[in-house]
């Protein structure tokens, strides 16, 4: 579980009293950069992760969103934003960022303000963002800029350092040294995660999402007139802001040899031939509940073999994306059940279709009614007994012969 600083009263009252004053980062710098990159709102479903206040929240309700839903680690951030920011069609949920797919929803825009720097494993978050959006959705976020993460925690880069000719500069230090730092901001050791902006690049590409725009937020005359100190953003800037979107128009596949040995710099496009001698990889997941019954989706009608039973879940894994990793992808996707423990069971090569097929099973103890369909992929769900497998015809029967 993430660090829950906020939730350390010292800390928070500070937090609260820093936010309060009309002259805070956050209102002279970072929002006004976010909000000139939102998109449209108007009847749209959006996730604020990190919502601290609810003060977000709101103004997406007021900016015509149809429903709010806010995530937070802390109880003293939900509780203000019930008493300050509530709403019939806002719902406040205490969770770590970690546990976003538990959510089991989908949602048009997905927003963070300054709460990305505390999560350890970016790459993680990225897919799970990416999974919980619809096709066209867009993610907005705001994090403490690499830059200013390297050095948090040696003291002396942290601070300004006077120069001879009386100019205030800042000295960079540890910046491709990735992991934890730990500050003192209100109280000691607050928990950060330093990444370079190449990895948070990466990490977003590799889920699948478009940039469609990257600030480094520069503060206004008027923001300079109320707090002159901000003129040091023009040395070093204090915040990155990334939109980007959830494009599936064109899906990218990492290229392999029969030997399943990825072939580096090469890249497939989804529709496109696949030259010889190379192939894609597929994922195919069977699930098994702990009370021995399989669980079947039908294939929406207007997909191959639309209306035949499948078992149970599975597809192409995305350009960057391990075999296990698209196993545990889909399967989410597919039926809402999130696994990264899942048991391989077999490969397979087809050379037709280019593809190497990796079998997976996944044995779960789920509520066999909390299963969700995914639009447009899969319309019904039942679960049935092995022996029941062997007389259903099915849209494939590879990875049954391997139970």
């Amino acid at each position: 579980m993430s660090q829950n600083i906020y939730d350390n009263e010292k800390f928070f009252n500070s937090y609260k009293s820093l936010r309060e004053r009309d002259d805070n980062y956050n209102v002279l710098l970072e929002q006004p950069a976010m909000k000139k990159m939102l998109p449209d709102l108007t009847d749209k479903t959006v996730l604020d992760i990190g919502c601290g206040f609810g003060i977000n929240c709101m103004d997406f309700i007021n900016a015509g969103a149809k429903f709010v839903t806010g995530i937070d680690i802390s109880q003293n951030m939900l509780a203000a934003a019930k008493e300050q920011n509530s709403h019939k069609n806002i719902e406040y949920i205490n969770m770590d960022m970690k546990e976003i797919l538990s959510l089991n929803k989908k949602y048009d825009f997905i927003y963070s303000s300054l709460a990305f720097q505390y999560e350890e494993n970016f790459e993680r978050l990225t897919s799970d963002i990416y999974t919980l959006l619809n096709d066209g959705g867009v993610l907005l976020f705001s994090q403490e800029h690499p830059i200013c993460t390297a050095s948090h925690g040696v003291r002396q880069n942290k601070l300004l350092k006077l120069i001879i000719n009386k100019q205030k500069e800042y000295i960079l230090q540890n910046y491709n040294i990735r992991g934890l730092r730990k500050d003192n901001w209100f109280v000691e050791n607050v928990e950060k995660y330093h990444r370079p902006f190449s990895d948070i690049i990466n990490a977003l590409c590799k889920a699948g999402f478009k940039i469609e725009a990257i600030g480094e937020p520069l503060p206004s005359d008027e923001a300079l007139r109320k707090r002159p100190g901000l003129k040091k953003e023009f040395i070093r800037p204090s915040f990155l802001i990334v939109k980007a979107i959830k494009d599936k128009r064109v899906e990218l596949w990492d290229a392999y040899n029969r030997n399943s040995e990825k072939i580096e710099n090469t890249v497939l496009v989804r529709g496109r031939n696949i030259p010889d001698n190379m192939y894609h990889l597929v994922s195919e997941i069977a699930v098994r509940h702990t009370d021995g019954t399989y669980l079947l989706m039908q294939r929406d009608f207007g997909k191959h073999l639309g209306g035949m039973w499948e078992l149970s879940a599975g597809g192409s894994a995305l350009q960057g994306e391990t075999a296990v990793e698209c196993a545990a992808r889909e399967l989410c996707e597919e039926t809402g059940i999130k696994s990264y423990e899942l048991q391989e069971i077999g490969r397979a090569v087809h050379d037709e279709h280019h593809t190497i097929y990796t079998e997976y099973l996944c044995i779960t103890d789920c509520d066999k009614n909390s299963i969700t369909l995914q639009q447009g992929e899969t319309i019904a769900y039942n679960w049935v007994t092995y022996d029941e497998l062997n007389s259903i015809q099915l849209a494939s029967t590879r990875i049954l012969n391997l139970l």
